[in-house]
């Protein structure tokens, strides 16, 4: 069922979002494998077995498909993280350590894939609004956690907004090997920073 009409999709329909699904599937597997500045279209296309003029049906360009990449990720692995965040206690340091610590293995697991998504930032700088905009999911997604920072509501979301990108950071320059710290450090370091705010 459509969640605007209530009436269940036609079979077009729903042969669309599959084509859409395995061209997000595949752009994925690509990104993952070569790259943001090394992964073509037709690199996309060949993995989802589909044609050019399928995928320019369904996306613009190469920023547009890893948009949308980024979209099943948030909905799928991230979102849920923290709306998990804002069930813990934030005063704990051992729940905010295994927060963090669980943090820390999705983008183990996504590790290429993460690498690849900061080339595509800094190669297409109209992709930093969807960036930004995933990272207001995530403090819509933890209100509250949010609610108990040490700061009134004007600064919460600027707060929660370095907390969020200072954390992207550093774990994008960890999973380079660009800084060497031992996970157990890093788990740490950031647990402290993260529980600063209360």
């Amino acid at each position: 069922m459509t969640a605007s009409t209530g009436k269940k999709p036609t079979l077009r329909a729903q042969q669309q979002q599959e084509t859409r699904r395995k061209l997000v599937g595949a752009a994925f597997e690509v990104f993952s494998k070569e790259g943001y500045r090394d992964a073509t279209i037709q690199a996309i296309t060949r993995e989802a077995g589909a044609s050019r003029a399928t995928f320019y049906l369904h996306f613009s360009s190469k920023a547009e498909v890893i948009a949308a990449a980024w979209q099943e990720l948030m909905a799928t692995k991230v979102l849920p993280r923290f709306r998990a965040l804002d069930a813990l206690d934030p005063e704990s340091d051992r729940e905010m350590a295994a927060w963090i610590d669980d943090m820390l293995s999705n983008w183990e697991s996504e590790r290429n894939f993460a690498i690849a998504s900061n080339q595509a930032l800094s190669d297409d700088p109209e992709l930093a609004a969807v960036w930004l905009d995933g990272i207001k999911s995530f403090y819509e997604a933890a209100p509250r956690f949010v609610s108990r920072m040490r700061c009134g509501p004007e600064q919460s979301e600027l707060r929660f907004l370095l907390l969020c990108s200072q954390l992207d950071r550093i774990v994008f320059h960890w999973l380079t090997g660009a800084a060497a710290f031992e996970r157990a450090a890093l788990v740490e370091a950031l647990t402290v920073t993260w529980r600063n705010e209360f």
